[in-house]
């Protein structure tokens, strides 16, 4: 059985992506700042109940904050869209050719951008 070391890239990738300084995301999940610092420089894992709280905080999953996924969007967050529309949409975009898929991607990356910068 391999053991693949636990890393938190991403914490600080989703930090720095909200616009949330350590100082803020410390008090949003109840640790000091340093042990943010410690977390995102590999020094120190947070305890199971620290990991969910600054999921929680950050609206992401535990996965994404130990870099076991690159998809941000909470498991929770997915079970609150319809599931026929997210089917459906998963079904017609699995129709489409590369070519498409690659545009329909852009366009979407597009508006949440445009949501992004309007907030």
């Amino acid at each position: 059985m391999s053991s693949k070391k636990i890393t938190m890239n991403n914490l600080k990738v989703i930090r720095k992506n909200k616009n949330i300084t350590q100082v803020k995301l410390s008090f949003m999940g109840d640790v000091s700042q340093s042990s943010i610092v410690a977390y995102e420089t590999g020094n120190k894992l947070p305890s199971v109940e620290t990991l969910v709280r600054l999921a929680d905080s950050l609206d992401t999953s535990t996965d994404y904050l130990i870099d076991r996924t690159d998809n941000q969007i909470a498991i929770n967050e997915i079970n609150k869209l319809n599931k026929d529309e997210y089917i459906e949409l998963l079904n017609n975009f699995k129709k489409l050719s590369n070519h498409n898929k690659d545009k329909a991607y852009s366009y979407i990356q597009g508006l949440v951008d445009s949501e992004r910068s309007s907030n």
